[in-house]
C-alpha cells in the first residue's frame, strides 16, 4: 500500500486493523507480503509485487517521470486510488499523462 502521507497510512492502519487481525489468523504468511509507504520514493521492493495507491493523483503528480519509472515494471501491477472528480475537465495534462502510461 503506497501513500502519499503518514497520516492517510496511519488512519488506514487503526481502522483496518480489525481487517488484518482476521486476515493475519487466517493466513498468517499474508502479514510479511504487505507493506505500508509513504510516497512514491518509498516503492523500493524488488520483484513481483501488487501495489496499491492511495490518493494516486497526489502522488504521482508530484513526480510523473520518477513514479513512471518505478511503477513501469513486467513484474508489478498498480492499482490508483483516487477521490479527485475530473469533472470533465478537457484543458489539463493529467488526462494525456494517464494514457500515456497506460492506464
Amino acid at each position: 500500500m503506497v501513500y502519499p502521507n503518514k497520516g492517510l497510512r496511519n488512519r488506514d492502519e487503526r481502522e483496518q486493523a480489525d481487517l488484518f487481525t482476521v486476515l493475519f489468523a487466517n493466513k498468517p504468511a499474508t502479514r510479511r507480503h504487505l507493506h505500508y509507504v509513504v510516497g512514491g520514493s518509498g516503492i523500493t521492493k524488488p520483484g513481483e509485487c501488487v501495489l496499491i495507491v492511495d490518493e494516486s493523483d497526489e502522488i504521482m503528480f508530484r513526480n510523473l517521470k520518477a513514479f513512471w519509472k518505478k511503477i513501469n515494471k513486467e513484474d508489478r501491477t498498480v492499482v490508483c486510488l483516487t477521490a479527485a472528480a475530473d469533472d470533465k475537465y478537457e484543458g489539463g495534462v493529467e488526462k494525456e499523462a494517464l494514457k500515456a502510461m497506460g492506464f
